[in-house]
């Protein structure tokens, strides 16, 4: 998911990524757009904040549930990993500092793993 970028914006994540690859034909903008989707519902049903520090959160979580399977689905991967890239950029610097050591072992994991990435 190479060149995926977003415009500056104080606007909930889901929002903004809908409105930038939601018309899109591409299968991966529209794999995007159904992770987030599935991403903010989880987030309303728990009652939590549309906050860049929860997508992150919840990114992170299921990055380190998919990081553990044996095979695990190299397409939610690299969507979760486009998610990741494209929120912990709104995050405040004290948050991404705490989140360094899993981010550390994400990046050896891809990196171990090659068939991940592709």
């Amino acid at each position: 998911m190479e060149g995926i970028e977003l415009n500056e914006s104080t606007e909930d994540l889901r929002n903004t990524i809908l409105s930038e690859f939601g018309n899109s034909t591409n299968q991966s903008h529209q794999y995007l757009c159904s992770v987030i989707g599935c991403i903010s519902q989880v987030i309303k049903r728990h009652n939590l904040p549309s906050s860049p520090v929860v997508y992150l959160a919840y990114t992170i979580s299921s990055l380190k549930i998919i990081s553990t399977e044996t095979n695990p689905d190299n397409l939610l991967f690299n969507v979760l990993l486009t998610i990741f890239s494209l929120v912990i950029v709104k995050v405040p610097v004290d948050v991404v500092r705490k989140t360094r050591e899993f981010s550390s072992e994400l990046v050896v994991t891809v990196i171990v793993f090659p068939s991940i990435s592709e």
